[in-house]
């Protein structure tokens, strides 16, 4: 199993059909606990919901040999790479956190012709939902517990999406421009662990009422 993780935050890479599926998962205490899993197209699929990482290798990169996955993929007219990285968030606006070490993944696909769909998709898994969002920051809280522990997603391409349907919600990032353009799009986002979500999402609350949006979302249900 590929995998990268620090000491908040880790994901794992496994193989399902001909494609890679991903997980994104927190330590509680002395566990690994899932919280997202990816949600996975066919071979059928010219545009699937995930990029269709058909080859993941880690490497060691820089001048301190640090870890990194790389994958790409290929469907359709569309070309698709990924690079995975540890990164460090700063603590948030408003609250105690400290900058904190997180996973970076930056993803691209070059198409020659107007796709349908360009983006990565998640579900929740048992016991975790979506706690607020917005389109650049996501928190998905434990259901099942009263530990304040929760997971962060801070967008930094693109745009985050939700679609609260059953049974957990539907997660969507999409690359900001539309993917009829034929360019090579890219969407990143960075994932951490926090320990206090009460208090960082209900400031960031407070700043989507205070703020006009910058660019209106539309509900996003997958066929």
């Amino acid at each position: 199993m590929l995998h990268l993780e620090t000491d908040g935050v880790r994901v794992e890479h496994v193989k399902s059909n001909d494609r890679f599926a991903h997980r994104i998962l927190i330590r509680c205490e002395d566990r690994w606990l899932p919280v997202l899993e990816s949600v996975e197209g066919t071979a059928a699929d010219a545009w699937p919901q995930s990029p269709p990482w058909q080859q993941i290798v880690q490497e060691s990169v820089g001048p301190n040999g640090e870890d990194v996955l790389l994958g790409v993929g290929l469907s359709g007219n569309g070309h698709w790479s990924i690079a995975i990285d540890r990164k460090h968030v700063n603590g948030s606006e408003g609250s105690t956190s400290e900058s904190r070490l997180g996973l970076h993944f930056d993803n691209a696909c070059k198409i020659s012709k107007g796709a349908d769909f360009l983006g990565s998709t998640w579900q929740c898994c048992e016991g975790w939902a979506i706690a607020t969002w917005t389109p650049g920051q996501v928190f998905v809280h434990n259901t099942s517990s009263a530990d304040s522990t929760a997971l962060q997603l801070d967008a930094n391409h693109g745009f985050f999406h939700y679609s609260g349907s059953p049974p957990n919600g539907v997660l969507v990032l999409t690359p900001s421009d539309s993917p009829m353009l034929v360019k090579t799009h890219r969407w990143a986002f960075v994932v951490s662990r926090i320990a206090n979500y009460v208090k960082i999402c209900s400031h960031a609350a407070i700043e989507k009422r205070e703020r006009p949006e910058v660019r209106p979302i539309e509900p996003c249900f997958l066929g």
